[in-house]
């Protein structure tokens, strides 16, 4: 059925309670596939936050042009960089989920993730090799972007098709808990290595040890994944022949709002998120005159704060709704970004926290309600390649280069403000395309899975 046809199709009585119960995964199951896909979710989220946390010193490596400003540019670039792949890598794995199932496309992408975060540690630098320094870089964070562009929407379609129906909003809120906690692990590491090892030890070889930590967790998280059994939603689709032979060509045919709307939504998450992870830290550090521990120690509290919110807006999302904390969040962020870099220009520890803490509670009630929004507006034929298709244009058109971008702006106008002007600009495009469009097709996408749902029972 067409988003057309849904729209055309009279209003229905919700679903026999037995419907929103269906396929319950068992407690112990449940436990395996949460921590299986947290880690993977947590290394994703900590292998690139650890790059724009450690900017400094990477651009120092692998650029030196001898100017702080033209450094950060060239390494926030390759961070953008790393977003370029992420659309291919959401196709490209989002069609083996699709086609070939969920658990063992997220072992491949876990493993690809973890050989590449792990090679950045081994890159000789610059001054070693020259010009190949930032080449292999490079295709070190396009491999990154390729595992990236798929994981999120791989561990959400995972844990949420996994979940209890009446449970959905909590098992998606734990994979936002493990992105804030990857990345307040990532600044965790920086500011105790900022804090034990001297600037010249850190510029020469402490900025590799955040890096080779991600071989152990990743092959654990291997491991672990290889362990789990499919979903059941894959699982009827494969039973009753709905596989799709070309699902992210069915989600642009079938599924064109839902598509341009996670796009959005997509893009006030990535560009204001990215400017928590790589812009702000730094913006702190060079702007506000804080140190290195100070701005990553900041970071990382909010981080955590995040983690922390997350299951609160994971328990009420369903009482509020989806769509409307989605909006909530973003309307959020676009009264909060100026507030936020009021408080930085104070350059104490406190204020900044402040600033970072309000950003991430506008963070945790959009992501949360994303996380869930992108799984559900999708039939589960389509669902992983439609989600990651526009999670991955989102992030490589405003994600990948929201720290450039700011940087850009802010030298440019002399004003720090430019930065949070140019993400609330983002912002507010995305409120008024997920306002007019996401109320309808999200009521039409639940209408349809609660008859499929129900045909399925009737089957039993």
């Amino acid at each position: 059925m067409s988003t057309d046809e849904a729209h055309q199709t009279r209003p229905v009585a919700p679903a026999p309670a037995k419907t929103q119960q269906t396929d319950p995964t068992p407690s112990r199951e449940a436990s395996r596939v949460l921590s299986a896909t947290s880690i993977g979710n947590f290394l994703e989220w900590y292998d690139f936050a650890v790059y724009g946390f450690l900017a400094p010193q990477i651009g120092a490596a692998f650029f030196a042009s001898g100017d702080q400003v033209t450094d950060l540019l060239a390494t926030f670039a390759i961070l953008g960089v790393a977003f370029v792949s992420r659309p291919f890598g959401g196709v490209l794995f989002g069609h083996f989920g699709d086609k070939l199932g969920r658990r063992g496309t997220l072992s491949a992408i876990i493993l690809l993730m973890t050989v590449a975060t792990a090679a950045v540690g081994l890159l000789p630098t610059q001054a070693s090799i020259g010009l190949w320094a930032p080449v292999l870089l490079v295709v070190c964070r396009l491999a990154q972007g390729l595992s990236a562009g798929a994981e999120f929407n791989g561990a959400s379609t995972f844990v949420v098709e996994h979940s209890p129906h009446n449970r959905r909003g909590l098992y998606a809120s734990s994979i936002i808990s493990t992105v804030g906690l990857g990345i307040a692990c990532a600044a965790g590491v920086g500011v105790l290595l900022n804090a034990v090892l001297s600037p010249e030890a850190m510029q020469g070889w402490g900025w590799r040890v955040p890096f080779l930590i991600s071989l152990p967790l990743g092959l654990s998280g291997l491991y672990m994944r290889l362990r789990l059994s499919e979903t059941k939603a894959f699982k009827r689709a494969e039973e009753s022949k709905q596989i799709s032979r070309a699902p992210v060509l069915e989600a642009l045919r079938t599924r064109p709002k839902a598509v341009l709307i996670l796009f959005w939504a997509a893009a006030a998450q990535g560009v204001n998120y990215y400017m928590m992870l790589s812009y702000i830290p730094n913006h702190l550090q060079v702007n506000s005159g804080m140190s290195g521990t100070a701005a990553l120690g900041t970071a990382a509290i909010a981080e955590l704060v995040l983690a922390a919110f997350a299951p609160v807006v994971g328990i009420y999302l369903y009482r509020v709704g989806p769509p409307r904390m989605l909006l909530a969040g973003m309307v959020g962020f676009l009264l909060m970004n100026i507030p936020a870099f009021m408080l930085f220009e104070y350059g104490t520890w406190t204020t900044a926290l402040l600033g970072q803490s309000l950003l991430a509670l506008c963070e945790g009630l959009l992501v949360v309600a994303y996380t869930l929004v992108q799984v559900e507006l999708f039939p589960a034929r389509i669902r992983f390649s439609g989600s990651a298709l526009a999670y991955g244009l989102a992030y490589v058109v405003f994600a990948g280069t929201a720290a450039f971008v700011a940087t850009f702006l802010a030298d440019k106008f002399e004003t720090p403000y430019a930065a949070p002007v140019y993400a609330m600009t983002v912002t507010l495009i995305a409120i008024a395309v997920v306002a007019s469009w996401l109320p309808r097709e999200y009521r039409a996408a639940k209408r349809l899975e609660d008859a499929l749902l129900t045909a399925s029972e009737e089957v039993r």
